[in-house]
């Protein structure tokens, strides 16, 4: 039963690492995909501000 219990723990955790890995995947993929649809008049109020 140990055994059997200790395979289950170590599926949920896996499990728990690619949900987490895919949702970091998306927040980026959705965040590149702003940065990318963004117009032209705020890259140029972005780079104002750096300066």
């Amino acid at each position: 039963m140990f055994m059997k219990n200790r395979k289950g723990i170590i599926i949920i955790i896996a499990g728990g690492i690619i949900y987490i890995a895919l949702a970091l995947g998306s927040i980026t993929g959705f965040g590149l995909f702003c940065a990318y649809s963004i117009p032209d008049q705020d890259q140029e109020l972005s780079t104002e501000i750096e300066k």
